[in-house]
């Protein structure tokens, strides 16, 4: 069963008819207050309207739906303060067209009615606070309805003479049409008011509405824009973050994409190729690495072009990691750096980070005790004493040429299991005699 369309003298209101005119209105039914169509002039609705058939409670279909809308008003992030030069020179038409005394565009909000634009002498108080409570408001009818209302006359009907805007502020008419979003939404409405009553028919809504479509378009470009400028700001305070991060490490550190680009690199990669004459351009953000490692000449061609293929072994997923060791002397110093290229993984793309790391006093250390090493070694084997040292294993690491004739042999590698007459007394470092059995 389906409730058909109807124009009578009835309003949108909760309980607004004694029950009998409800019914004799209404062919012998009694729709419910979103099925009573306005008392003064109120169109009709464009489609007819059928009772839900779902086992849903309707009040929990009514919470969902309102949750819904003023999650759409949040989404669209409609609600801001300030003067919109477009929906302002849009409610300066339409309030010209029609010629009343007000035009708003209002959104319900959960408790409150937020005045987003509007043209017109609007009572001080209420141009200041931009809002008022909702259950002042004609506009509520309207969007809880998702369908327009005209009231020409409030002191025509029983049910508006004593509604708020016309106690306080003298409006008799009303006329509103809900601003359904693309996502069919109702999150407001067009409106107009005065002081007068003014015939209102078909022809003017559907101009309203246009208007109203009009504003709906404006408050979703709006809307977007903003979420858009949002998330490059969003990305800008990421981006920042993540490059100070990496200018606070001391190892020099670019993040290449899947092709070998660079996308970002911290101040001491930077700061490294401006100090050994290199173009920074060349390796930094934009260029392709890859292809500066391959393009290298000189002596350090050959690690550069194995460098790159570790980073392609990489990316490829051939490979978890790759570090390599390589000298990278300049005129007037020894260097030497590791390089390491591990996976990054950024929106399921397969990047890379490529850090070069300064191990210089490594490298020197380790020289340093090479020389020592050779040096003690040196005066050990000019000593006239046979002398071996042993590792913790009891292999011997290292004899004399003394030890070596005593032993008629070469004992390095061995241990004193072989020939252990020969050897005779072992000490300790710290001078201790250690027994034959240990």
């Amino acid at each position: 069963m389906s409730y058909q369309p109807f124009v009578k003298t009835l309003a949108y209101a909760p309980a607004c008819l004694p029950r009998a005119e409800r019914v004799a209105a209404t062919g012998g039914m009694v729709p419910s207050c979103k099925e009573v169509i306005a008392r003064v002039g109120i169109l009709p609705c464009p489609h007819p309207l059928t009772p839900t058939t779902s086992k849903t409670p309707k009040r929990l279909v009514e919470r969902g739906r309102e949750a819904e809308r003023l999650a759409t008003l949040e989404y669209l992030r409609a609600v801001r303060p300030g003067v919109d030069h477009v929906l302002q020179e849009l409610v300066d038409e339409v309030r010209g067209v029609y010629g009343t005394d007000l035009c708003m565009v209002n959104l319900n909000l959960s408790d409150v009615q937020y005045f987003r634009a509007w043209s017109g002498e609007l009572d001080p108080d209420l141009a200041e606070a931009r809002q008022d409570a909702l259950e002042h408001s004609m506009c509520r009818y309207a969007v809880s309805a998702e369908r327009p209302l005209v009231v020409k006359d409030f002191l025509a009907t029983d049910e508006f003479r004593e509604q708020h805007w016309h106690v306080n502020y003298g409006i008799r008419f009303y006329a509103g049409t809900p601003l359904i979003t693309s996502a069919g939404q109702a999150i407001g409405t067009l409106c107009l008011l005065n002081t007068r009553s003014i015939e209102f028919g078909e022809v003017q809504m559907k101009v309203l509405g246009a208007f109203a479509r009009a504003v709906v378009g404006r408050l979703e470009l709006v809307g977007a824009l903003e979420r858009e400028q949002a998330a490059k700001e969003e990305e800008a305070q990421r981006s920042q973050e993540l490059q100070q991060t990496l200018d606070s490490l001391s190892a020099h550190i670019a993040i290449l994409d899947e092709a070998g680009e660079i996308i970002a690199v911290n101040g001491m990669w930077r700061a490294f190729a401006e100090a050994n004459g290199s173009d920074p351009a060349r390796v930094s953000e934009g260029a392709n690495y890859l292809s500066v490692c391959e393009s290298a000449t000189g002596l350090n061609a050959g690690e550069a072009a194995a460098f790159a293929e570790g980073i392609r072994a990489v990316l490829s997923g051939r490979r978890s990691n790759f570090e390599m060791e390589y000298a990278c002397h300049s005129p007037t110093e020894q260097r030497w750096f590791m390089g390491r290229v591990t996976p990054y993984f950024c929106n399921e793309k397969s990047w890379a980070v490529v850090t070069h790391e300064n191990i210089t006093e490594r490298k020197l250390a380790e020289e340093t005790l090479r020389d020592q090493k050779v040096l003690l070694e040196t005066i050990l084997g000019q000593a006239a004493d046979a002398i071996i040292v042993c590792d913790d294993q009891g292999r011997f690491t290292f004899a004399n040429a003394a030890a070596r004739r005593m032993a008629l042999q070469d004992p390095e590698g061995a241990t004193l299991d072989i020939n252990q007459e020969v050897w005779g007394v072992a000490h300790y470092p710290d001078g201790r005699r250690i027994p034959r059995e240990e």
